[in-house]
């Protein structure tokens, strides 16, 4: 397979397919003024086919709006339309066992506590709390807490 084939196959490149042959139409041939508004609402109300799955999907019309104006203001209106990458997304976004082995002792030394207090990284630890189905009522971390020996 060529570069420019498997570049063409990303889901990147499905996805900025997808919108652009949603708001297509409304470039190539503009409402007139006044009447864009519910052009946008008459595709808001279209089911779409996910260019992932091939469920059925629909779009809001600030969503639609937001990818007419993206694409109307760009030279290469398909890969603006592009979804980006996740700036963290060759990192892990997990905790480390000796930061999971803090807040395990915080939590014992602290049962009163909400996950807001003991954390610096509230969104990672609402997730790791999230995850092992936190209950204040419950045993303070069972032996389904993740450690390494």
């Amino acid at each position: 397979m060529t570069r420019d084939k498997e570049a063409a196959d990303t889901r990147q490149a499905r996805w900025a397919r997808f919108r652009f042959s949603i708001i297509g139409p409304l470039l190539s041939a503009p409402p007139k003024p006044g009447e864009l508004q519910s052009a946008l609402e008459a595709l808001s109300k279209k089911q779409w086919r996910h260019p992932i799955t091939g469920e059925g999907v629909n779009f809001g019309v600030s969503t639609l709006e937001r990818w007419f104006y993206r694409a109307r203001r760009h030279v290469d209106p398909i890969g603006i339309l592009r979804t980006k990458r996740r700036t963290d997304a060759a990192h892990s976004r997990t905790l480390s066992v000796e930061l999971k082995k803090i807040i395990q002792q915080q939590y014992r030394e602290h049962p009163g506590w909400s996950y807001q207090l003991h954390s610096v990284f509230p969104g990672s630890v609402r997730a790791l709390i999230k995850f092992f189905n936190y209950d204040k009522s419950a045993a303070l971390f069972s032996s389904s807490w993740p450690t390494t020996t």
